[in-house]
């Protein structure tokens, strides 16, 4: 029998103590998955910075209060039937905007995820229309926003000549508005009957959609009181709480590589704004509506006098939402748990025409409440003006910045000159 020497055994017991403490401290690590699981999450449809017309993101979204004309249909529905001062003795009024707002480049980090420098770009695009007879009114309106984020093969991520897979989430939603004036138009409420969708793109050549969405609802309500004759305003506004499932009969569990989430969430909101009238222009006009006659309180279209500094103020409340991930870090396979707790976000404006029926200009600023636990928010500073250009209408051509940490955005917008 082959005789083991002490030294030896001792040698192989110290081996094996090492092999096994190795391998042992490897199971303990941990390593990241290839494919995240998201099939019980839901995709937090959440628009931190402002996506809204021009004018509402130059007043630092503080828009609830002054709710008039397309740029105040998602920020209080009232506005489908408020009258502009400039128009307050025609029976027929209308208004249309379109706007569109990009933040291009990897230094934008977009929800404050901590994932900047993973987005391609983002795009706000959003058109509307509304048409007011006598009191009533009613209008449609539509926002889109399209995210994009190129991410190499699960393990070869940064290795050069390898192609990067270009994923894109698109969030939108639409619907038609309607609203009603009372006592004279000192009293408006207003309603958004409308669908939220959603929509997730594989960077496949087939390029494979899956689709989100809700039925068509009331999804917003909205309230003005503009006391006649006075200088201030009070609105509030009230969107719901909405949640998407998958379109199809058959539910898609896989995209490539990404799990299918099993719905997309957008928080419900409460938004409560004042607004204050300087100067010499005339705030709160008592229509005449076109169906009666020019009252000694009332002003003549054309007549309005167009000096004036105009302040506004809004508190929102945003709810949160259950088993909630943040969109940038789902398209980049990673779980960020998102909108786990409520949220308040305040947002401050101010606006004057410095050239007579010419030229306005506006700024403001706005904090961004963070959906996520590794941050608590930031500050935003807005600037923009309109322009009037006259061709065959008086139409406003407006221009807006919107800047914070790790953030820029920029937009171009067009609609009706008041």
């Amino acid at each position: 029998m082959t005789q083991i020497r002490s030294g030896t055994v001792c040698r192989l017991v110290f081996a094996g103590m090492i092999a096994g403490s190795l391998l042992t401290a490897s199971l303990l690590v941990e390593r990241p998955a290839t494919a995240a699981d998201f099939s019980a999450k839901s995709l937090d449809f959440f628009q931190g910075p402002l996506v809204n017309d021009g004018r509402v993101v130059g007043l630092g979204g503080a828009y609830v209060s002054i709710a008039e004309g397309v740029a105040g249909h998602v920020a209080n529905p009232a506005a489908f039937a408020v009258r502009p001062a400039s128009f307050t003795n025609a029976w027929f009024d209308w208004d249309v905007g379109v706007s569109q707002l990009a933040a291009v480049g990897g230094d934008n980090d977009l929800d404050m995820s901590g994932n900047d420098g993973k987005g391609d770009s983002a795009l706000a695009t959003q058109v509307g229309l509304n048409a007011k007879f006598g009191r009533f009114g009613i209008g449609i309106h539509g926002v889109t926003q399209n995210h994009k984020l190129a991410v190499g093969e699960p393990g070869v991520e940064g290795v050069v000549g390898v192609a990067q897979r270009r994923w894109e989430v698109d969030q939108s939603y639409s619907g038609f508005g309607l609203g009603w004036a009372f006592r004279d138009g000192a009293w408006v409420v207003g309603v958004v009957i409308g669908t939220a969708q959603a929509t997730i793109t594989s960077p496949d050549t087939t390029a494979q959609i899956v689709k989100f969405s809700t039925a068509l609802h009331p999804s917003t309500f909205g309230l003005l009181w503009a006391p006649r004759r006075q200088r201030y305003r009070v609105g509030m506004s009230l969107r719901l709480p909405q949640r998407m499932l998958q379109a199809s009969a058959t539910r898609v569990a896989k995209l490539g590589v990404l799990t299918i989430p099993e719905s997309v969430q957008m928080p419900g909101q409460l938004a409560l704004g004042a607004s204050w009238m300087f100067g010499d222009r005339q705030t709160n006009i008592r229509p005449t509506y076109g169906d009666r006659e020019l009252k000694p309180c009332c002003v003549k279209a054309g007549d309005l006098r167009r000096r004036y500094a105009l302040v506004s103020a809004d508190v929102i409340v945003i709810t949160s939402v259950h088993n909630g991930i943040g969109v940038r870090s789902y398209l980049d396979n990673k779980v960020q748990a998102s909108g786990e707790s409520a949220m308040v976000a305040v947002r401050v404006g101010a606006e004057s025409e410095v050239l007579p029926n010419r030229l306005q200009i506006r700024t403001g600023s706005y904090f961004e409440p963070s959906r996520f636990a590794n941050t608590v928010g930031r500050m935003h500073w807005t600037i923009g003006g309109d322009v009037r250009v006259t061709a065959w209408w008086d139409w406003r051509i407006s221009l807006v910045a919107d800047f914070a940490p790790a953030y820029q955005n920029f937009a171009l917008g067009f609609g009706l000159w008041r």
